[in-house]
């Protein structure tokens, strides 16, 4: 990554609580990378965090989330050009967290680490634990969510993710605890179809379920998914079930509608809420992913908060 004197902007969904429930509110995070290697990152004028990069050779790891901003610092040694070396450990909010980090030689992570998950924070501690090869994922990698392993899948020795996978949204918390189960072919793309999981925290009559999983006595049912093009890279076709951006307990809307062979959204698009139809359009059948004529739409905060 080139340090520029650029703003760039990271959008994500914030977790907060009442006394009522939890619920996710947008937010925006500027990140500035300046030329004496620094990050900056700040919201709304107000400054977060500035982190200097000391090893200037690597892409330095940006943080995705505010609680990472805050609360998350990484402890170790540098040789004499930079590089990290030797066991790196993790503090979370000052607090030494046990059994997390692992070893880096000449920069490059080695051997066997447990790391936070990408979206870490106080409401979703999840791990990740495998083994590196030169800063590269491979074998089996899994997910660690309150002790118990609730999915993952092997990487080739390019770091390439290979056959069958359980994957975890990338804003999986305690209030979206979704999953997407599916296959990668050889060059570490999706194939065939895809399920996304949802795991409902209400007492259910499973056998009214059209498909459901149970990971670690956790059940997962279905709430979504469709079929990836074999002759496209990692295109989608066809019928396609998908999660809002903002998905979670209480705001619980899906998608449904069509992708061409070119992976662009046609046709007739309904906006579901748990299950209910609450709106949608259409997209132009010719151009593809253009909205035409009349649509109904959600607000971004719409929940049942």
């Amino acid at each position: 990554m080139n340090f520029s004197n650029e703003n760039n902007s990271l959008g994500g969904y914030l977790i907060t609580n009442n006394k009522r429930k939890q619920r996710l509110e947008k937010l925006s995070i500027q990140i500035k990378f300046t030329q004496d290697h620094q990050i900056v990152y700040s919201k709304e004028g107000a400054i977060l965090r500035i982190d200097k990069v000391c090893d200037a050779f690597q892409n330095p790891e940006i943080f995705n989330n505010l609680d990472y901003i805050h609360y998350l610092f990484w402890q170790g040694q540098y040789c004499k050009n930079k590089m990290k070396v030797g066991k790196w450990i993790v503090f979370w909010d000052k607090v030494f967290v046990k059994n997390v980090g692992g070893y880096y030689k000449d920069g490059e992570k080695q051997g066997i680490w447990i790391d936070l998950f990408l979206n870490y924070q106080n409401q979703a501690q999840i791990f990740t634990s495998g083994e590196y090869y030169n800063n590269f994922k491979m074998g089996f990698w899994k997910y660690i969510y309150q002790d118990k392993m609730i999915g993952g899948g092997y990487q080739n020795k390019f770091g390439q993710k290979q056959g069958k996978w359980i994957e975890l949204d990338d804003g999986f918390c305690n209030s979206k605890q979704v999953t997407f189960e599916g296959e990668y072919k050889m060059k570490g793309m999706k194939v065939d179809r895809w399920n996304i999981m949802y795991c409902f925290q209400e007492k259910m009559d499973l056998k009214k379920c059209k498909y459901f999983s149970i990971i670690r006595n956790v059940i997962f049912i279905y709430s979504g998914g469709g079929s990836y093009y074999q002759l496209k890279e990692q295109k989608k076709i066809g019928k396609w079930v998908e999660l809002d951006e903002g998905f979670y307990d209480s705001k619980q809307v899906t998608d449904n509608g069509e992708y061409n062979k070119e992976g662009m959204k046609i046709g007739r698009w309904d906006i579901n809420f748990c299950k209910y139809n609450d709106g949608g359009g259409s997209y132009d059948e010719e151009v593809g992913q253009k909205k035409i004529g009349k649509w109904v739409e959600l607000d971004e905060g719409f929940d049942t908060y």
